[in-house]
């Protein structure tokens, strides 16, 4: 099996667009933690910058023949931002959501005029 871990990024990410899983597996362990660490500093929760990290990556293999990318740090760095960003929308939209669902009708109703 070849050394992977010798790889350039660029090679990886050429490898990757033709299906080749374990250079998927190396861009995983390459950079994960780092989104790991993007996706943290700003939700603060563990679980879910996992999710973010788990999301970027598997958008990035089902989009792995269709990827046109210059750097795939960035890449992967922008897709965490904003994948964090949606994440926290979603989470600002439930919380209005629960707070508009525990009021009265009348209390709604006040709120829309």
């Amino acid at each position: 099996m070849r050394d992977y871990s010798s790889y350039n990024n660029e090679t990886l990410l050429e490898l990757l667009t033709q299906g080749d899983e374990y250079a998927f597996t190396e861009i995983y362990d390459r950079f994960s933690k780092k989104l790991f660490a993007v996706a943290y500093s700003r939700l603060k929760e563990v679980q879910e910058a996992e999710d973010i990290v788990h999301d970027v990556f598997a958008s990035l293999w089902a989009n792995r023949t269709k990827v046109e990318v210059k750097s795939l740090e960035n890449y992967l760095a922008v897709a965490a931002k904003y994948t964090v960003f949606a994440k926290i929308k979603r989470k600002e939209y439930q919380r209005l959501y629960d707070q508009a669902s525990q009021q009265s009708p009348v209390q709604r109703k006040k709120m829309e005029d």
